[in-house]
């Protein structure tokens, strides 16, 4: 905002005097011709007024000292309107910053809000581990079925030219019921683990809603059970995917070892040997 400054401003008019009667015409201002009567250095004008009436206006010439201080009464008042101003835009500048502050500040809050909602729901979803405990289920089952297998046909001992013991129960063991490990369960162990790691971000998300304690707005009351129940849900499901990846390391050992059983004697050689490494705990 700039500084209040003060100009002059003047007009001209013509005059006539008659004695002591004065008659001035104005371009502007007053009206255009005005009447009056001149007693010395006092000038009378009969000045219309808008509501019809007449009224007399006094004038005499000013002097220096008079005119000095008329200036600065002015400059004086212009001074206090330019500090009034000045602080009324401070003001306004104030409320204006108070304003949006809050605004933001309630949107942070919404979106907090809003961030913690989507969390929990995501939390309720990835914690249930009932489809990947289901596939490791039937991994151990499918495995006990091969296993099953490979030990029926291992009652035909070596076989023919250790036929039976080199390929059809070398292949149960090796192949079948090692694939149900290697593969099957080792990918759905992958999935459960991944998911795990999806839960665990939930989590995070959720307990990073302590946020909204700094927004001043109160975090969901089920946050704390939601993250405890998630925890829960892990571990549980965590063991029982452990427990089903021990009996299929177990059923793959059984089976190499019921293959290797029968390459004895003639047959010596013809098993699958050693078996793998068994697989890690998720």
């Amino acid at each position: 905002m700039g500084a209040t400054t003060l100009e002059t401003d003047s007009a001209s008019f013509n005059g006539t005097i008659s004695g002591s009667s004065v008659t001035l015409t104005f371009s502007h201002g007053f009206g255009s011709t005005l009447s009056g009567q001149l007693d010395g250095k006092t000038l009378r004008l009969s000045v219309p007024q808008a509501d019809g009436t007449i009224q007399v206006e006094t004038y005499q010439p000013g002097r220096t000292d008079e005119y000095n201080s008329a200036v600065q009464v002015v400059q004086a008042s212009a001074a206090q309107l330019e500090q009034q101003a000045a602080s009324n835009a401070s003001v306004a500048s104030e409320e204006s910053a108070a304003s949006a502050a809050a605004a933001a500040a309630q949107q942070q809050a919404a979106s907090d809000q809003q961030a913690e909602q989507r969390a929990l729901a995501s939390l309720e979803q990835d914690t249930n581990f009932d489809q990947q405990l289901s596939s490791l289920s039937a991994d151990v089952k499918q495995t006990q079925v091969d296993l099953d297998h490979t030990r029926s046909d291992a009652k035909a001992g070596g076989g023919d030219n250790c036929v039976n013991a080199s390929s059809v129960v070398y292949n149960d063991a090796a192949s079948t019921v090692y694939n149900d490990a290697a593969s099957s369960l080792s990918n759905d162990a992958i999935q459960l683990s991944i998911q795990f790691a999806t839960a665990q971000t939930d989590i995070d998300n959720v307990q990073s809603a302590e946020q909204l304690g700094a927004d001043g707005v109160a975090a969901d009351a089920s946050s704390a059970g939601s993250v405890d129940a998630a925890k829960s849900a892990i571990a549980a499901a965590k063991a029982t995917a452990n427990a089903d990846i021990d009996k299929v390391n177990e059923a793959v050992a059984a089976a190499y070892k019921v293959a290797n059983s029968i390459a004895t004697g003639p047959c010596a050689g013809t098993g699958p040997g050693d078996p793998p490494d068994p697989m890690a705990h998720i």
